[in-house]
Order: C-alpha cells, then sequence, then structure tokens
C-alpha cells in the first residue's frame, strides 16, 4: 500500500498497451495505517527477479503515464508490493461436487473457478459458493440427502461461474492487447462492452441473490 501526495485523486483505471493500471483507495484504518492498494499488470511471462528490481522496472515502465500512478509507484516500498503471477483454471471442472461414501468433496473459490483479476470477481464468487453450500447441507442428514446436496450445489454454481468466468477471459484478452490494430479493436470491444460490464445495475455479475 502506497501513500500518494494530499489531495491527489487515485481511485481508477487506466490500459496502455499490455499494461494496466488500478488504484483503490483503502481508507486510513485499513491494514492499521491506511493507504492505496494499487495493481500493475503487464503482458508476458511471470518476472523472476526481486520485488526491488521488480518496482523499478514498473516505475520504468509506466513512468510516462499520468499522475498519480508515478506517485504511487514512488510512494511504494520493496517489502510491500507482492508480485504474482496472473493465472486461470482452464478448462473448468465439470461439476463442483462429488459424492463419496455418506458425504463427498465440493470445490469452492479458486479450486472450482480461478480467473483473471479484471472483473475483480474472484473472491466475491468464492463468498457466493461458500453461502450456497451451506444453504444447502445446513440440515442435510449423512447419506443420500447430503449427497443431493452436494450435487445441487454444483448444479446451482457452475452456471454461474461459468457465466462470470467468460466474462472475465473476454475483459483479460481486451486487456492484453498490444499493437495499432489490436488496440483500436480493444478501444471498440470496449465501447460495447462497457455497458453490460461497468456499473449496469442488471449485470450478470452483480445479480446475484443469496440463497434462503
Amino acid at each position: 500500500m502506497a501513500r500518494p501526495p494530499a489531495g491527489a485523486p487515485v481511485a481508477g483505471e487506466t490500459l496502455g498497451a499490455g499494461y494496466r493500471f488500478v488504484a483503490i483507495p483503502l481508507g486510513e484504518r485499513a491494514a492499521g495505517r491506511g493507504g492505496i492498494y494499487w495493481v500493475a499488470t503487464a503482458a508476458g511471462a511471470a518476472r523472476p527477479e526481486s520485488p526491488a528490481t521488480q518496482l523499478a522496472l514498473l516505475r520504468r515502465w509506466f513512468a510516462s503515464w499520468h499522475a498519480p500512478v508515478g506517485e504511487l509507484l514512488a510512494a511504494t516500498r520493496p517489502e510491500d508490493l507482492l508480485p504474482q503471477e496472473v493465472r486461470e483454471l482452464r478448462p473448468l471442472p465439470r461439476a463442483y461436487g462429488f459424492r463419496c461414501g455418506p458425504g463427498g468433496v465440493v470445490l469452492l473459490g479458486d479450486a472450482a473457478h480461478a480467473m483473471p483479476h479484471h472483473l475483480g470477481q474472484g473472491a466475491c464468487l468464492a463468498f457466493e459458493d461458500a453461502a450456497t453450500l451451506r444453504s444447502l447441507v445446513a440440515d442435510a442428514e449423512p447419506g443420500e440427502p447430503l449427497g443431493a446436496a452436494i450435487d445441487a450445489y454444483s448444479r446451482a454454481r457452475r452456471p454461474r461461474t461459468t457465466s462470470v468466468v467468460r466474462q472475465t477471459r473476454r475483459m483479460s484478452a481486451v486487456v492484453q492487447a498490444r499493437g495499432r490494430l489490436a488496440l483500436r479493436a480493444r478501444d471498440a470491444a470496449l465501447d460495447r462492452l462497457r455497458p453490460r460490464i461497468f456499473g449496469h445495475p442488471h449485470d450478470d455479475t452483480a445479480d446475484w441473490t443469496a440463497p434462503d
């Protein structure tokens, strides 16, 4: 987490040619000291360098970007950097629940539908998984009732997660666009996708109600 100059606007997302930068204010009490959560994404293989070297690379790659990108990178310490490779689960499992003996095994969160972070839905879906599973198995006795609840969990979750993963993969392709023609196609795609993905009150990513 970084602290930009006082009064500087920080919330937002910017796309470049194969690069992406997102900044989100966390408030003064986050992690006991407040600050800004930011994510910088660069197309390509995972970097093997130390966090300090990777931070130096980020400062160079994003040097010409608008404020406060440079200020946030300058205010970040190497020990605060968490380099991560963007991974996803391909293909998705055909089922999220498997009977075994009087109960079974279920898949939740990244074990069921790991996806790129470009729509910020990974943790949200994991909470939905847990809420759905709890609702279905809360009163199920071991044996056939519990097995049926596990099957119901898989049927309930897979259509939604598949839809969100599909949207995330589309956005991932958009974010990683490089080259003049690809960037033009990206900008045109964003014009079409934005009403469906960002801020639409009836978008699939936000249209979920916890089970009773």
